[in-house]
């Protein structure tokens, strides 16, 4: 058997190039997969934060409610 150096880069080329692709792809997806986490940590800290918030609002309007009854 004869191996075709040529033929053989070119193979070699190609298979590198498409590995290269393929990486490229998986480091995207794991940087959007990053930001996706971070941003879902930060909707939960907002979540909460709104939920104090409503709760202090809750807390005021009873309050103003009681105010309003007494006069």
């Amino acid at each position: 058997h004869i191996l075709d150096k040529s033929k053989l880069f070119a193979i070699n080329f190609s298979a590198t190039q498409e590995l290269d692709r393929k990486v490229t792809v998986l480091e995207n997806k794991t940087k959007m997969l990053s930001e996706v986490i971070n941003l879902r940590d930060t909707i939960s800290k907002q979540n909460d934060i709104i939920a104090n918030l409503e709760t202090k609002i809750a807390g005021l309007m009873a309050r103003v409610t009681q105010l309003e009854t007494s006069n």
